[in-house]
Formats: C-alpha cells, structure tokens, sequence
C-alpha cells in the first residue's frame, strides 16, 4: 500500500471529506473546513485513491491548540484493523513526534498494539422525546427542580458575547489564538447552520453556563461547555443536553461528547453509552 504526506493545498478537498464522512470512525475534527481553521498548515497521509485518510497538525499548532478539539484518526469507509492504523500511526511520529489517539466507537481493537485511554460517551437521540425515558429518577428531578427555580436555556447569544463568556469562565483571556480560533469556528457553524450556543440563564438572567453543539447529517458533538464558578454544574449540564436532544431528535442522529472530563459521571444518568478509546502502545 502505499501512503503518501501532502500538505493540505495539494489534497483534493472533496475526496477527502467524502472519505472522512462515510467512515465509521467519522468525526467533525477530520473535516478539511475544521483542519483549516486549527491549522494552514495541516497535512494529511493518505493512500493514493483516498480509500484511508489521515490527518496531521504541524507541531507549532499541536502546541498551540492541542488543547483545542482535535481527533487523531485513521478514516476509511472500508475495514481499518489495528495493524494497518499502526501503520500510520508510526508514520505520524516520525512526523509530529507523537502517537496519536483514536476513538473506537465499536470496540473492535482489541489487540495488544493498543491500550486504553480512557472513555467516550454517545447517545443516539430519539423522536418524541423518548430519551427521557432513559434518564434516571435522580436527572427528571433535577431538571423539574432547576425549572421550578426558574433557571432556563436560552438559545441566541451572539459569537462575540460567547467568546467572552468562555474567556471569562475558563480564564483565557490573554490566549489570542484560542479567541480567534473559538472566533471563527462561531462564525463557520452559524454561516453553514451547523452549530449551537446554549446559554443556562439564573432566575437573575445571568449566565452561569454555555455550550457549544455542533452537528453534521450524520452526528453532532458537544464540543465545548464552560461554567460560572460556584455553579451547580451537574443541573446547568443536564439542562443543556435535554434543550439539544429535544430540539434536535427529529434528526435521529447520535449525540456525543467530545470532552468528557470533569462531567463523566452525569452522562450515564442521561442515558449516555460509554464506550473505550484507545492509543497506540509504544
């Protein structure tokens, strides 16, 4: 097989998305228009009929926005077994340095080339609101009881205001590029009618909570979510994914969670499958 390293300007842009969106491991962080934004200058390894794609960020913008959402993965609409993701995965260290990460929404790699890193979470929504059903005691309570106290979700906010409120809420303020970035990426969703900003607002109408939700046929992310301090952060969550999941069900598409951290254990109480990741073991 052989796998070539093209930097993105020599990449035929639609081969590559078409490959990305029919792959099982299909993510929105390995779209050339959420690539571009991350970095100008990203490359991608890829065979020579885009039967497997691979993308790459360039090391300055690995430092830079690492923390950022980005998703190492090998895409395919065909097999991907551990020993060909292997295989690019070494010819991504010599490249960045790093081995990247996969997610494995189907948990076929079991092999020891890989071990675990930690969890995922995915809900596939369903119509006429029958996620609720799923949810359990202690969830319906706590959203009635929010309601009751007069704590809503509101939907409207305008790029600039939740840049601001992110800044404010996870303190970076002096981090240009993650302004910038967080800018544009706004300003992509909402020209394209692919993203939401939820707001949880306090009987006070003052925000205490936002996230961002993104989506594409075929799936939609969580993709950031940030809370005022000293806020009950279980309740403001589970108010914004029950808003999403209502509004968006109709879709029939599966909701996940792209940074679990901190929230993991109000997930499963929704309804939320946890799956594995996985990274490659040196």
């Amino acid at each position: 097989m052989e796998i070539k390293l093209l930097h993105n300007r020599d990449i035929d842009e639609n081969r590559w998305n078409k490959t990305v969106l029919a792959s099982i491991q299909f993510n929105f962080s390995g779209c050339s228009w959420y690539l571009d934004m991350l970095d100008p200058d990203w490359q991608g390894f890829i065979t020579l009929d885009y039967t497997y794609v691979f993308p790459i960020l360039s090391k300055t913008n690995l430092q830079n926005k690492y923390k950022l959402y980005f998703l190492w993965s090998l895409y395919s609409s065909k097999e991907v077994t551990p020993e060909l993701f292997k295989l690019f995965a070494n010819k991504v260290k010599q490249i960045t340095g790093v081995h990247p990460v996969n997610i494995n929404n189907l948990n076929y790699f079991h092999s020891d080339l890989f071990i675990p890193d930690g969890d995922g979470f995915k809900i596939d929504m369903l119509s006429d609101n029958k996620n609720a059903i799923f949810y359990s005691r202690k969830v319906t309570t706590t959203i009635k009881e929010l309601n009751d106290f007069n704590y809503v979700v509101f939907e409207g906010v305008r790029n600039t205001e939740a840049v601001d409120y992110f800044c404010v809420f996870d303190n970076f303020k002096r981090s240009k590029s993650k302004k910038d970035f967080l800018k544009r990426l706004l300003s992509y969703c909402e020209y394209h009618r692919i993203g939401n900003v939820l707001t949880v607002l306090n009987p006070n109408n003052s925000v205490v909570a936002i996230s961002i939700f993104v989506r594409t046929n075929a799936k939609a992310w969580m993709y950031l979510v940030s809370f005022d301090k000293g806020i009950d952060k279980r309740g403001c969550l589970l108010l914004m994914i029950d808003f999403y999941i209502k509004k968006f069900a109709h879709l029939n598409i599966p909701l996940e969670i792209c940074n679990s951290k901190n929230i993991e254990p109000f997930l499963e109480e929704m309804g939320f499958m946890k799956y594995e990741k996985y990274c490659v073991n040196n």
